[in-house]
């Protein structure tokens, strides 16, 4: 049997802004049907890692590979056949539809200038999947933080890319929602789904991911099976807190941080 080519590969990257390196050294492998969290506090480097995956920043040295193929050699449509991508955040700028918004997930499967009927099923399998059907005829900017990030979501999986790279997507959802966010990420993943998810909620990470890495100080400082990750002492190092490590009665990892005595 043939090894399955890796959905996203990277070896010795450096990224960053101009010739200000965030990230240096950074090799990893993801392959179909895993999903592996990027952990490390905030200024880390996780958001600048998927924007240079995604295109949006060239890297500044090493080489990163999308479904084999060498990242500086893809057009942005070849790449966004690769990859779907769901930002921390995005500004809009225009009224647009929710169902207009996540219809523009397949811009790059589309091969003329208005949408197919296969596009419009899509888009609307995408908003059921994660509860944002009932949204479509609203405008995109009078949505809430959490409405907002639920069509982003529906849009990368309208788009039906191999790989999905998350930064932050429970970030501004309610409890409900990122139980559901769980849920969904899990089905795309039994799917064959590669999924690269940049968290700060280690319980999320734990419940989620197969495996992380951490960044520390500018280079991976850790990477291995998420269970390993959290129970790792280098956490406490990284993120210059303390935890306590709980089993749930379901058999779950759970992860808290010491905030230390109340004060009177």
């Amino acid at each position: 049997m043939q090894p399955r080519t890796a959905a996203i590969e990277c070896e010795a990257l450096s990224c960053g802004y101009g010739a200000r390196a965030v990230l240096t050294g950074v090799s990893l492998s993801l392959n179909p049907g895993r999903v592996l969290a990027i952990l490390g506090p905030n200024g880390a480097g996780k958001s600048t890692l998927i924007r240079t995956l995604c295109g949006l920043i060239p890297p500044l040295g090493g080489g990163a590979r999308l479904g084999g193929q060498k990242l500086q050699d893809l057009s942005p449509r070849q790449i966004a056949h690769q990859v779907a991508v769901v930002p921390q955040e995005e500004a809009h700028a225009f009224a647009f539809t929710v169902e207009q918004i996540v219809t523009m997930g397949r811009l790059a499967l589309s091969g003329g200038f208005f949408d197919t009927p296969e596009d419009r099923a899509a888009a609307e399998q995408a908003m059921r999947q994660v509860d944002c059907l009932a949204l479509k005829d609203r405008v995109v900017t009078e949505l809430s933080g959490g409405e907002r990030q639920r069509v982003l979501l529906a849009r990368a999986l309208a788009q039906d890319a191999p790989a999905l790279l998350l930064d932050e997507p429970a970030a501004h959802l309610d409890v409900s929602h990122q139980i559901a966010l769980v849920k969904t990420l899990r089905s795309l993943r039994s799917q064959g789904r590669a999924i690269m998810i940049a968290l700060h909620d280690l319980n999320l990470a734990a419940a989620l991911a197969d495996d992380a890495i951490l960044l520390d100080g500018g280079t991976i400082g850790l990477q291995a099976p998420i269970g390993d990750v959290i129970a790792s002492p280098q956490l406490e190092e990284v993120y210059l807190a303390r935890f306590e490590r709980l089993r749930s009665p379901g058999g779950q990892d759970r992860i808290v941080p010491d905030f230390g005595p109340p004060e009177d």
